[in-house]
């Protein structure tokens, strides 16, 4: 035997093993082979899966090039070293024990047929919460470890590269290619999304390769699928992955995200059952773990698990808006300083099942920072791509001691451009074909607007009010969205419900409106004022303000959103409809108390059966012929 790994005064320092060549002899006479073994290094191979891939792809392609040496055979050294060859094998296989039990995420698909939580349910996410703090007690003293999963998350055919290769891409024309049938021009996933998440990780890895220290035991795929429950809180693990080892901020978020996910396949059990889920894990973990520096972490591994629950090809029935709202939650993850998980409960609880989809650019307006905390350090952008600026409000979202959210109007950062929109996206009246969005020549003096959305609870006005808020984003026309329920605690935080209060409320709504309406945006405000008499005031002020002189006051479009009460009691996000049923609240617009609808709004969209997008688009043309 005799070592070919250096030769003479060779330049090369470094090999992935040192051949050795063996001579011997058989019945044709002596015979010489060469003996490849993979050294247990860096650069992949720190594995024993990673070793046997690489020898047995070498065996696989050998033979395949012309002039290249061939590949006799491929083994593996037994533990009393000797050679045992699989050259003659296909696929590989494993036997696991067999383990009786019900996958825990039919115990999440129950809660949201059921509505609601059940004790067994507290006790199972306590255990799963506390397995997972045990499990991270483990510490690895070896930062090549930590780096190269971390390396995974981001390049590994499992981790974000490979999960967006096996989204369905768009055709060269901008619409679904036959093979997806899923990618749609209405505001669904498009290629260059995809690719702006990508740039925002690569990031994220530079800056998780300073967290060295996190490197802990981990499952690697501790999700609902991945976990059996028995009688109680008795449980067996399935299918731990990518070598256990990494960052337990990977364990955490692929359990988690989970609870989202589910929240948003079935909106009303969120409150009362998968919000409740998610609260009581992060404060179990945190409590047994102190790990408070998993916050400032998680972001790109809650991007990665956002990406993978979000895709068509693992879930291929999920609703569009449901996909967009996990990729949105990914994006202002990546955007984001740290995680405060107190606060995603409210957001995600508050929030309508009917969500805003994105333009069929994929670009992105202004929206919700779903708990994270905004960073400002500048966020890389993919190549080729104009940089969107977004300027938010002096209105900041801010957070009662209650942890009910204050108000948080976005705003984009140019001015609103009155002129109509033409039939071609981005384009206005007065433009060229060939112009730039942005480039928009001789502007006409900026006339804002009052959109107010009315109708009942549930029937979908902040949904709408947000969805067209980023249209116009994408469009570069200011506005910004007043929701009733997040602006009533700072506006009158003493006001009750009664007609009083009522009246306090809507008229400091209606003067907010109209002071930011002035200043040039489309006010979107999205508040049911049960009474005909709450909005009359802003038709008035407007009608005030023409009789005056002033065509470039702001105008007033009331637009009614009219859905069934049935369907709105079956959205029910906030619970109101079912509360009502058991008595405790008794000034419900629309069951309880009168909702006046309006008598002559400038336009009326049922929501009963409607898409977010037909909507949007009926209320865009109201915008640009209106009668005020």
């Amino acid at each position: 035997m005799e070592p070919l790994g250096k030769v003479g005064a060779s330049i090369k320092g470094l090999g992935y093993g040192e051949p050795v060549r063996v001579v011997f002899r058989d019945a044709t006479g002596d015979r010489s082979v060469v003996l490849r073994t993979v050294a247990a290094s860096g650069y992949g191979h720190d594995r024993r899966s990673d070793r046997a891939a690489e020898v047995l792809l070498s065996f696989d392609t050998f033979g395949t090039l012309p002039a290249h040496v061939r590949a006799i055979d491929v083994g593996f050294l037994g533990s009393d070293g000797t050679p045992l060859s699989v050259r003659e094998c296909g696929e590989p296989f494993l036997v696991t024990e067999y383990a009786e039990g019900r996958l825990y995420a039919e115990d999440l698909a129950e809660i949201g047929r059921r509505g609601a939580v059940v004790p067994l349910d507290l006790q199972r996410v306590d255990t799963l919460a506390s397995y997972a703090a045990h499990l991270h007690r483990e510490k690895i003293d070896d930062a090549r470890v930590y780096v190269r999963a971390v390396r995974d998350l981001v390049g590994h055919g499992e981790g974000v590269f490979g999960i967006t290769d096996g989204y369905p891409s768009l055709a060269s024309d901008g619409g679904p290619s036959a093979a997806s049938g899923v990618v749609a021009s209405d505001g669904g996933i498009g290629v260059e999304r995809l690719e702006a998440i990508e740039h925002r990780l690569l990031a994220w890895r530079w800056k998780l390769k300073r967290h060295v220290h996190r490197c802990r035991a981990t499952h690697g795929d501790f999700h609902p699928f991945n976990v059996l429950f028995r009688e109680g809180v008795d449980l067996t693990l399935l299918d731990r992955s990518r070598g256990g080892r990494g960052d337990p901020a990977d364990d955490v978020a692929c359990m988690t995200i989970n609870y989202l996910f589910f929240g948003l396949r079935f909106p009303s059990a969120f409150r009362e059952g998968y919000g409740r889920l998610w609260s009581r894990f992060w404060r179990r973990y945190l409590a047994e773990t102190g790990d408070h520096e998993m916050l400032a972490v998680i972001a790109p591994f809650y991007a990665w698990r956002a990406l993978v629950v979000a895709s068509p090809a693992w879930y291929p029935d999920l609703d569009t808006s449901v996909r967009d709202r996990l990729l949105r939650f990914a994006e202002d993850a990546l955007d984001a300083e740290r995680l405060d998980p107190d606060r995603i409960e409210a957001e995600f609880g508050a929030r309508s099942p009917l969500t805003p989809t994105r333009s069929p650019s994929g670009e992105r307006g202004p929206g919700p920072e779903f708990a994270f905390r905004a960073s400002h350090a500048p966020q890389p952008k993919p190549p080729g791509r104009k940089a969107k600026f977004v300027a938010r409000s002096p209105l900041t979202p801010t957070l009662s001691p209650s942890g009910e959210r204050g108000p948080g109007p976005e705003f984009a950062q140019r001015p609103i451009d009155a002129r109509p929109l033409s039939p071609r996206r981005g384009e206005r009246q007065g433009e060229g074909p060939g112009r730039e969005r942005g480039e928009l020549g001789p502007r006409q003096p900026a006339r804002g607007s009052v959109v107010w959305l009315t109708g009942r609870p549930a029937s979908g006005k902040t949904t709408i009010a947000r969805a067209l808020h980023r249209e116009l984003a994408a469009s570069a026309v200011a506005s910004c969205v007043l929701d009733g329920d997040e602006l009533r605690p700072v506006l009158v935080p003493d006001a009750g419900y009664d007609a009083p209060g009522r009246a306090a409320f809507y008229g400091a709504l209606a003067s907010l409106a109209w002071v930011l309406a002035e200043q040039g945006l489309v006010v979107l405000v999205a508040a049911t004022a049960p009474s005909r008499a709450h909005r009359d005031v802003l038709r008035a002020r407007a009608q005030a303000s023409r009789s005056d002189g002033a065509e470039s006051g702001p105008r007033f479009v009331e637009v009614h959103v009219a859905c069934d009460e049935g369907v709105c009691a079956s959205r029910d996000p906030k619970g109101l409809y079912a509360a009502a049923r058991r008595g405790e609240v008794s000034t419900l617009p629309g069951a309880q108390v009168a909702y006046e609808a309006p008598l002559h709004p400038e336009l009326t969209v049922d929501t009963s059966n409607a898409s977010v997008q037909d909507t949007v688009a009926a209320v865009r043309r109201a915008l640009a012929i209106t009668r005020t």
